[in-house]
Formats: C-alpha cells, sequence, structure tokens
C-alpha cells in the first residue's frame, strides 16, 4: 500500500499518511492472480502450453491509483491526501482544485459529487440535489443555478467552495437512509457510508441473497456467512457447509478419494502423520 503509493492519497492534508486496516494490498494482488490464472488457463485451452503467472501486489496497487501518474508525468502535480477532500491538478494560473467527498448527514456521513460542466450525468444528479434541497427551504440563492459552468476544469475553486458550503447544511436534516432514497429516485451522485450494522441490514443485500446462514451442529445452531458477489448463470452458489472441524473428513478424503484402507488410517492416526 505504501510502496505502491495509495497510503499517501488517505487521511488529512497537515497529518501523516492514515494506514488502511484491511490488507488491500493483498486483495487486489489476489485479484489480478485471478484474472491472470484465467487468462493462462484459456491460454492453455487453446494452445495446449501452459503459462507462469507473475503478480505483483506493488502495481496492482499502482492500477488502483486512476490518474495520479499521468497528472504528475504531464503537470508534475504530485496528488496528496485532503482528507475527505479530493485534490485535482489543473495546469496554470488556476492550479488544484479541491471538491468535497464526504458530507455530513443527520446520522452520519454521505459520499458524493457536487459538479458540472460537460457531464451530462453530473449536472443532472446536481440539479436534481439543489431542486430537493430548494423545496425544503434550503440553498435558495442557487436557485435555477447553471450547472454546465461548474466545470472542474475551469472553475474557481471559490465558487465551487459556495455551492458546498450552501448544500451541508440541507444535507444534515436528512439521514443516510432518505440520502438513499433520493439517490434512487433523482439520480442523484451521493450514497450513505455505511456501518456493519448497515450492511448486515441492507435491502440492496437481501435482495441478492448475499448473505446466507450456514448451519454448525456443534453450536447448535446457525452463522450468517458471506455469500459470492458475482451471480453466473445457471451456478447458483452460496456456501454449502461450515468449514471443517480438524480432521473431520479425513476418511472421507483418505480412505473415500485416495483409497486407504482403515487400518491403514488407524496407523497415520497412531503415528501423528495426521
Amino acid at each position: 500500500m505504501a510502496m505502491g503509493g495509495l497510503m499517501r492519497a488517505f487521511g488529512d492534508s497537515d497529518r501523516a499518511p492514515a494506514r488502511i486496516t484491511q490488507p488491500q494490498a493483498y486483495f487486489l494482488g489476489s485479484l489480478h492472480g485471478i484474472v491472470g490464472s484465467v487468462i493462462a488457463h484459456y491460454h492453455r485451452q487453446r494452445s495446449g502450453e501452459g503459462q507462469h503467472v507473475d503478480v505483483s501486489c506493488q502495481e496492482a496497487v499502482v492500477l488502483t491509483l486512476m490518474n495520479f501518474s499521468e497528472v504528475w508525468d504531464m503537470l508534475k502535480y504530485n496528488y496528496k491526501r485532503q482528507g475527505p477532500f479530493l485534490s485535482r491538478g489543473r495546469p496554470a494560473p488556476l492550479g488544484p482544485l479541491l471538491t468535497q467527498h464526504v458530507y455530513a448527514c443527520q446520522d452520519g456521513f454521505a459520499v458524493g459529487y457536487i459538479l458540472g460542466g460537460a457531464q451530462a450525468g453530473m449536472v443532472i444528479s446536481s440539479r436534481a440535489l439543489m431542486e430537493w434541497a430548494n423545496s425544503l427551504g434550503y440553498a435558495l440563492e442557487f436557485k435555477d443555478y447553471d450547472w454546465t459552468k461548474l466545470d472542474m476544469g475551469s472553475v474557481p475553486q471559490s465558487e465551487i467552495n459556495r455551492v458546498q458550503e450552501a448544500l451541508q447544511p440541507f444535507l444534515l436534516t436528512r439521514t443516510k437512509a432518505e440520502t438513499m432514497e433520493m439517490s434512487l429516485e433523482k439520480s442523484v451522485l451521493f450514497v450513505p457510508i455505511t456501518d456493519a450494522k448497515d450492511i448486515m441490514e441492507s435491502p440492496q443485500f437481501k435482495a441478492r441473497e448475499f448473505f446466507v446462514p450456514v448451519a454448525h451442529p456443534e453450536l447448535g445452531e446457525t452463522i450468517t456467512y458471506p455469500g459470492f458477489s458475482i451471480k453466473i448463470t445457471g451456478f447458483p452458489y452460496e456456501p454449502q457447509r461450515r468449514a471443517p472441524l480438524i480432521g473431520e473428513h479425513n476418511e472421507e478424503i483418505y480412505v473415500g478419494e485416495l483409497g486407504f484402507t482403515r487400518e491403514e488410517l488407524a496407523r497415520l492416526k497412531a503415528s501423528k502423520v495426521i
């Protein structure tokens, strides 16, 4: 994470870089390993020859940086952490633009975009968000605002600050659930920042049957397991059973699959080989 450059992007601008508690570099490297293995398998099916797949976790992290490297190459601007803001490199005389992406809600936080310009989706989203705020008496000075002019390539920092500061008091009156409902109903690019409780109670996860109960007979109860994030036609995957106890399937594997006799299995156990 550090050597790939991503850790530099997390944390507040006046503090040291923040470490992500989960091992993201290994997750990302594993994803690249999966893709490389699939490609190698496809190559073997077509050519009959296998391939050695070499994956770099550091390089996998670099590829998550989007345009960090390109902006440095073109503008010599080094992206840095900005807490709830995103810093965008721009050439002189405008210089970098800070846009807020994390906003406080009534019961937590939401992440989203308040932008416009030539990006049609951003214009639709920001206009709908502002209209919702206006309908409840907030940010009325921005009623009928021309969102096509809020282009991050040319807008002054002071202008985007005005817009963001006008919408923050409105968002403080909305719950995370209301923010999500608004996003779905009005095509607004805002979503709540969820915690573990939100995830486990999410209607979306329930609709997709992502979390499934798995029986643990030795405990006399079931435990909720995460399922498979990919749904494939004709392959209804879900966890089949809990993780095995130590040696639970020895007879099934050694006798049933490998052809050992039960006497041989007993000798292996007695010798502490298994």
